[in-house]
């Protein structure tokens, strides 16, 4: 869910760009929450004035919020950062962030599009002002601290950003946080030119590539757009803020997640978003944490035998017709647990990657057909597949029937290696609480199957066989492995599986 914003223009002598102005500045605003979850509305004032420290445009929170104490160090957060991340206001009905612009600088360098919503081309000659006004907009959100001007140090406060930025003995500057390393595919440069930019921009020099960066500290270029970047999600996240998706507007794509697992894409800096949909499926890499690609391809042979992008078909199709994103991921329960969700229609892996999870609200481990459950009681070849990349890439080697595949596998290999046959069934951890199973050398599962819901043993810590039959009597009275029942139609049912978190 993006965050909520609004707008406020204060000019006192009422220029004709007035509206255009508070257009681009929605339109800027937009592009940041198009990616950034948040409990709060982002109230953004624009305020034109020659007041500004370098004759162009300044911008940033309009207050901060103590934070802590790091390495003796007081640590203050941006007001809006505050409000994104808890949904408290810390300044009430104020502007959060605060954007001044001179109006020599607009009239004389800057384009401002009237209709952004139908965006013409930037001027040669001009700047691209929905690009600057994001840039301004991204100071509020956190790219902003407590340094020297002159030699960098942090006295007795510091930022977020602050924390994340090393000095280098070169008297060079780095930007330290993971997730925009990983996105960028190598260090990202912070300008220390003292060029009134130093410590709070992007580029160690204007021929950086990283300078061409909306945060750049080097100026934006004319004649082109500027739009918030991967890197720049990749910031705020490590500021601590809830990111998602891609820039492309695809939620399903983590561009943050995938750049981290693909190395090879960021140093290239290509877009995550297109890559998956032009050759990283092939590939089988995973769009986010909770598809897996293969996985999904060789549990489901009718998306793989029609060469479709399978996030797509998932997302259109698949979520509906019960089929599961990764074994992480039961669309089914989390359907029934979320009634909200179920009524809006939506797919439940989009909305958990875009709200759900900042929410708290809980993924369920994925539950395969309950028919598919029976063939070999309490084997999920879903899951299984789902659970196990390398299974689901020979599975879709070998061809054909994939759920036998992955029985065979588990018979022959896979329990053996400590893998497990379904979301509620822990291989090790039965045998290491089952000695004579252990000893004996048989499939666990089958032994619980059989014999280990009998003698009141319980298939993990996660799930209490004695407990479930003392409160669930109809399944006591039909005398039928309690697990089996579980996965076949209590979790659907609302039953509880009653983990005590060990072994009975």
């Amino acid at each position: 869910m993006t965050f909520a914003y609004t707008v406020t223009v204060v000019d006192s002598v009422g220029h004709s760009y007035d509206a255009a102005l508070q257009a681009d500045t929605l339109a800027a605003a937009a592009e940041w929450s198009r990616n950034l979850y948040g409990r709060g509305t982002i109230d953004i004032q624009v305020t034109v004035s020659n007041n500004t420290s370098i004759g162009t445009a300044n911008g940033g929170p309009a207050t901060s919020v103590y934070a802590g104490t790091q390495n003796g160090i007081m640590v203050y957060r941006g007001g809006a950062e505050h409000e994104l991340r808890t949904g408290i206001d810390p300044n009430g009905s104020a502007p959060d962030i605060l954007i001044t612009i001179d109006p020599n600088f607009i009239t004389r360098y800057l384009y401002l599009d009237p209709n952004p919503a139908n965006p013409s081309p930037v001027p040669s000659n001009l700047g691209d002002g929905i690009g600057v006004l994001e840039h301004e907009i991204g100071h509020g959100l956190g790219i902003i601290g407590y340094r020297d001007d002159d030699t960098g140090a942090l006295s007795n406060a510091a930022s977020p950003w602050d924390l994340l930025v090393r000095l280098n003995a070169d008297g060079s500057a780095d930007f330290t946080g993971a997730n925009a390393v990983a996105a960028y595919g190598g260090a990202v440069h912070v300008t220390t030119e003292r060029n009134a930019e130093q410590f709070y921009h992007l580029g160690s020099s204007r021929s950086d590539a990283i300078a061409t960066d909306l945060m750049s500290g080097y100026g934006l270029a004319t004649g082109q757009t500027h739009r918030v970047s991967t890197v720049d999600l990749g910031i705020m996240a490590d500021l601590g803020l809830s990111v998602y998706g891609s820039l492309d507007g695809n939620p399903l794509v983590d561009a943050i997640f995938y750049l981290r697992g693909n190395q090879d894409v960021a140093r290239a800096h290509l877009d995550p978003g297109a890559h998956y949909s032009g050759s990283g499926w092939h590939e089988g890499r995973d769009p986010n944490a909770f598809f897996s690609t293969n996985g999904y391809l060789a549990a489901n042979g009718d998306v793989r035998a029609a060469g479709v992008n399978p996030l797509t078909h998932y997302d259109s199709n698949g979520w509906r017709e019960g089929r599961d994103p990764s074994a992480s991921f039961d669309n089914e329960l989390y359907l029934a647990r979320n009634p909200d969700v179920r009524a809006a229609g939506i797919d439940p892996l989009t909305h958990y990657l875009t709200s759900g999870i900042f929410e708290g609200r809980q993924a369920y481990a994925a539950i395969g057909r309950a028919s598919d459950l029976t063939v070999h009681p309490g084997f999920d070849a879903e899951y299984y597949l789902l659970a196990n990349p390398d299974v689901a890439r020979a599975a879709i080697t070998v061809g054909g029937d994939s759920f036998a595949f992955a029985y065979r596998h588990f018979e022959d290999h896979g329990w053996r290696e400590g893998r497990d046959p379904n979301a509620f069934f822990d291989t090790d951890g039965y045998l290491a609480a089952y000695g004579d199973v252990r000893a004996a050398g048989i499939d666990p599962l089958a032994h619980y199957d059989q014999y280990g819901w009998r003698e009141g043993r319980d298939p993990s810590a996660a799930f209490d066989t004695r407990a479930y039959e003392a409160t669930y009597g109809d399944v006591r009275a039909a005398g039928i492995d309690p697990l089996l029942h579980y996965l076949t139609n209590g979790a659907l049912e609302g039953r509880s599986s009653f983990g005590d978190g060990h072994f009975g």
